[in-house]
């Protein structure tokens, strides 16, 4: 009895394997348009009233692209951004949102993965826990200009630097693949080239409490300290969102719980006549 009970409370000891992650594949824009119905377009080319309104009207690189037709999301501009930005951080921008994101908190709190490319020497982006009213989101960037990955915090379209990946840099025209999450307050980033194997740990992790909740998107944009106009364009493709995995260790603690309140349903009885421990969890008997 001793050697099968202990066996049993062991098993609840051992490192959990962390197998009960949902991955869905959001979108691999196989299709020959961006489906509208999946993606909420964002084009800050277009010029809206005082009422945030269209007007009808776009700036002078607008308006924004959101083609699907190679099998991959580009994202581009028609014309060439101007190197002194008036408004944002980042002019030009251009985003898709995940519509499903919007109501549904699961898309708050987990990982998303995908691939891409920056073909100008502009910034691209995974937003998370993003509100496209007030321009406030986490955007983890690959930034063309300097070839580094940063996560940015961005409150009314100001942006605060939070992080940067040291000792990785990448170039236009190169596949790599970009993993942005946020799980609570801990925000985390791991990239890698195209055609190498994925880190196991991400490179950059980082706590912070502004935002708890707001759409998945993908973005790009020029940065301010661009020194020549430049047009957008940046691609994505296969998008991929993971839930997080259960805590392992609330598992063992369920486990352990359960023993002992079992233990304590079964206390030991005393025979009188011999002294012995009857039932006890450790009994040899």
């Amino acid at each position: 009895m001793i050697r099968i009970r202990i066996t049993l409370f062991a098993l609840f000891l051992l490192p959990t394997t962390q197998s009960y992650a949902q991955t869905i594949l959001l979108d691999d824009f196989s299709a020959p348009t961006l489906d509208q119905s999946k993606w909420i377009q964002l084009d800050t080319s277009i010029i809206l009233d005082a009422n945030g309104e269209p007007t009808g009207d776009v700036q002078p690189w607008g308006p924004g692209i959101f083609d699907t037709s190679t099998g991959a999301l580009n994202l581009k501009t028609t014309g060439e951004v101007p190197a002194a930005p008036c408004c944002l951080p980042i002019s030009g921008f251009m985003a898709v949102g995940w519509a499903q994101s919007a109501i549904d908190p699961m898309f708050s709190n987990g990982a998303v993965r995908t691939k891409f490319r920056v073909d100008t020497n502009v910034a691209a982006s995974i937003n998370l826990r993003s509100d496209v009213a007030t321009f406030s989101s986490y955007n983890f960037i690959a930034m063309a200009p300097n070839g580094e990955f940063r996560l940015d915090l961005f409150v009314n379209g100001v942006s605060t630097t939070l992080g940067e990946i040291p000792d990785i840099t990448f170039r236009q025209d190169e596949d790599w693949w970009m993993e942005a999450s946020a799980i609570g307050d801990q925000l985390a980033l791991k990239v890698w080239q195209d055609g190498t194997d994925a880190p196991l740990s991400p490179q950059l992790i980082v706590n912070d409490s502004t935002h708890s909740q707001g759409l998945i998107g993908l973005g790009a944009g020029l940065v301010v300290s661009n020194p020549v106009d430049v047009a957008v364009n940046a691609t994505f493709d296969d998008v991929i969102f993971t839930v997080p995995e259960p805590n392992g260790a609330c598992i063992v603690f369920l486990g352990v719980l359960g023993l002992l309140m079992r233990s304590r349903r079964r206390r030991p009885r005393r025979s009188v006549a011999s002294g012995r421990t009857k039932d006890s969890l450790f009994s040899v008997a």
